[in-house]
């Protein structure tokens, strides 16, 4: 099944669907089902682990409490090592 069938079962648009499977987007706990579904997938213990990864997605990583650290080198350090 291509990506625009996909799609079109979930009712959602490709791009949205390209997005969850790579990772750039997070998946609705509604949807998830029906992705599991459409996905042929029909093993508990994958289906548990799933929407336990789906619950977590919710919640912030542990790198956001560092947003506010600055992502480059105060000036004058050099980012590579001088030979």
């Amino acid at each position: 099944m291509d990506t625009n069938a996909s799609s079109a079962a979930l009712q959602i648009a490709h791009t949205d669907l390209e997005d969850l499977e790579l990772g750039q987007a997070a998946i609705r706990q509604e949807d998830l089902p029906r992705l599991l579904s459409l996905y042929a997938v029909t093993d508990e213990a994958e289906i548990a682990v799933s929407q336990a990864l789906g619950r977590q997605s919710d919640s912030s990583g542990w790198w956001h409490e560092y947003a506010d650290l600055p992502t480059r080198p105060p000036a004058g350090i050099s980012e590579r090592p001088r030979s």
